[in-house]
């Protein structure tokens, strides 16, 4: 007989079979960029097959977070400006929220807010990691988009019960405690399962299943630099799931060092790029620019 830790991990796996696949427009950049012949007209082309994505794409590239206001007038031209890893990812997160939709028992859920806190956390999180001068930016930006999307898998699994956890759990600390004890695993677990099946980069994984472990310390490796940009969008209005939204000290040790955050203009940038995201064209609306 199955222990009930076995029979939960069962649920978790087949929830996780009925989630929705990578985007196919990520899984065809990938392949673009596998090839050496790879270029910014050939990506653009395969971003522009889906007309909300690139809308969405070309209004973000032009919104303050990226640097590049009012510059941005085709697809090809963002691929040149943010490179190949971050037009990729930034591409993920606008496919993965269309993607994921609101789907069966997933609907009992705000993922309006899961994933705006989702893109606020992979926005800060790279800003965080490229201040503290690591190669891991483009591996910041996905750990931070995904980071609580173990959330949306339990949710899957075990529906109205694990959404009662969710709503009343008083603190992150405390939900983690529940889900452990009431599904024998908690969302960072469950995030790095899914993770695991879309064949993400090992990095990307370990920041998705320990990124409430790195919140001590000044180090800048990818969990802490994920767990900070969770922080700090939570601070500055982007909270998720979870009701707790938490105080930021700037005045203490939490930042690693060199790091330095306005959290104001964050707070403007952010909202201007969530904003902009939420643009994208909806049927009958005029073509993307070009």
């Amino acid at each position: 007989m199955k222990s009930q830790a076995d029979l939960d991990l069962d649920r978790v796996t087949q929830a996780i079979d009925r989630l929705p696949a990578v985007p196919a427009v990520v899984h065809e950049i990938n392949r673009i960029l596998a090839s050496p012949d790879a270029s910014a007209s050939v990506v653009a082309r395969a971003v522009e097959r889906d007309q909300i994505v690139t809308v969405k794409l070309l209004r973000l590239a032009n919104s303050a977070f990226f640097g590049c206001r009012g510059r941005v007038g085709s697809v090809a031209h963002a691929v040149v400006l943010m490179g190949f890893n971050l037009l990729r990812n930034v591409v993920l997160s606008c496919a993965l929220k269309s993607a994921f939709g609101s789907r069966g028992v997933i609907g009992q859920v705000d993922l309006d807010r899961f994933w705006n806190h989702a893109f606020a956390t992979a926005l800060v999180s790279r800003r965080i990691a490229e201040l503290a001068r690591t190669d891991e930016q483009d591996e910041a930006f996905l750990g931070g988009l995904l980071h609580d999307v173990g959330q949306i898998v339990l949710v899957t699994a075990f529906g109205k019960p694990y959404v009662e956890v969710l709503e009343g759990a008083a603190s992150e600390e405390g939900l983690l405690l529940y889900e452990r004890t009431s599904f024998s695993m908690d969302h960072p677990q469950a995030g790095k399962l899914l993770a695991d099946k879309w064949n993400l980069p090992r990095l990307v994984c370990r920041a998705i299943a320990e990124h409430h472990e790195g919140e001590h310390g000044t180090r800048a490796d990818l969990p802490r630099i994920v767990s900070l940009g969770d922080k700090v969008a939570r601070t500055v209005g982007h909270g998720g799931l979870c009701p707790d939204i938490e105080g930021f000290d700037l005045t203490g040790q939490e930042l690693p060092s060199g790091v330095r955050l306005d959290l104001a203009e964050l707070r403007s940038q952010l909202d201007e790029a969530l904003n902009e995201r939420e643009r994208g064209r909806q049927p009958g609306q005029a073509s993307a620019p070009r």
